[in-house]
């Protein structure tokens, strides 16, 4: 039998809410702050029709004990449909709830479910006009979101999907800025004196850093957290850019922006654990090339 997790209640709610950005996104979940006014019986919902209350009853507890706490919680917060009409009007506007989540730590009485189903039709048969027709009340707990949990435990999965620049689009963008298409060549003249060579070099840098700017821009949308962690890493490493690169006595080649690369792909990792190694690589290129634009970044005069 699994013993259950004594969780405490603020933690468990912070948890939750953790999971519940990674499997909805940021774009789609509507967190509900409670100290203003008071609860409203949910801790988020979402755009979709979900809403969440999380609750950790205290344990340990008999099953009988823990199936009560969990059942007034629900019958409590559940009230609150009805209590707090005009507030969930306003609140979800056009949105209507079709699945109420009862989120805990952990349930093993069959009366819970059922008094779910209870509640469901209950608040079915009001008439509430923010209900859908299908309304359902689900017990669940965090096997619910596995995927998001993963996440979360440091097992890296593609967050987002964003597709590389295009050559058109790359080229459109070096006819638009010709100015910082100028800035990079200099930049990197000292270290790739062929022309030829330094060409294609500015363009792949150029594509990456556009392909890093789509993929902070989709990030910061849909998880702003690890948007956040991200940004602070690489804001870190240009903090000490010339400390720990470019007055390190080493030569002045295309080796050392590789070097660049792989460590600031290696505080990315570390700094955000869900990023997968891809996503990484991405956003350590797309750094230095915005390094090389603006200003950070500049190996003029370095010795080849």
């Amino acid at each position: 039998m699994t013993t259950p997790v004594a969780w405490d209640p603020n933690d468990w709610e912070r948890w939750c809410l953790q999971l519940l950005r990674l499997a909805y996104g940021a774009d789609q979940l509507q967190e509900m702050p409670a100290r203003h006014g008071g609860d409203m019986g949910i801790e988020a919902f979402t755009f979709s029709g979900h809403a969440f209350q999380c609750y950790a009853a205290e344990e340990p507890a008999s099953v009988a004990d823990r199936y009560e706490n969990q059942r007034d919680k629900l019958t409590r917060d559940m009230k609150k449909l009805i209590t707090k009409k005009k507030d969930y009007e306003r609140l979800l506007g056009n949105v209507k709830l079709n699945c109420y989540f009862f989120l805990v730590p952990y349930f093993d009485s069959k009366e819970l479910v059922l008094h779910a189903q209870q509640k469901a039709a209950e608040y079915l048969d009001a008439g509430l006009p923010f209900l859908d027709s299908g309304f359902r009340v689900r017990v669940v707990t965090d096997d619910a979101f596995k995927e998001a949990r993963s996440l979360l435990l440091g097992r890296p999965k593609e967050l987002i999907s964003v597709p590389p620049t295009t050559e058109d689009g790359l080229r459109d963008w070096l006819d638009e800025n010709t100015e910082m298409r100028q800035t990079v060549d200099r930049k990197l003249s000292p270290l790739f004196p062929v022309d030829n060579h330094r060409d294609r070099y500015v363009g792949e840098v150029i594509a990456h850093y556009l392909d890093s700017e789509n993929y902070l821009q989709k990030l910061r949308e849909r998880y702003p957290d690890q948007w956040e962690d991200a940004s602070r890493t690489v804001t870190r490493t240009e903090r000490r850019l010339n400390m720990e690169y470019l007055s390190s006595g080493e030569p002045h080649t295309g080796r050392l922006i590789v070097q660049i690369v792989r460590d600031l792909e290696k505080k990315l990792s570390q700094g955000v654990p869900l990023l997968d190694a891809d996503a990484a690589t991405t956003l350590a290129w797309g750094a230095v090339g915005d390094w090389l634009i603006r200003c950070p970044l500049d190996f003029e005069g370095a010795g080849v």
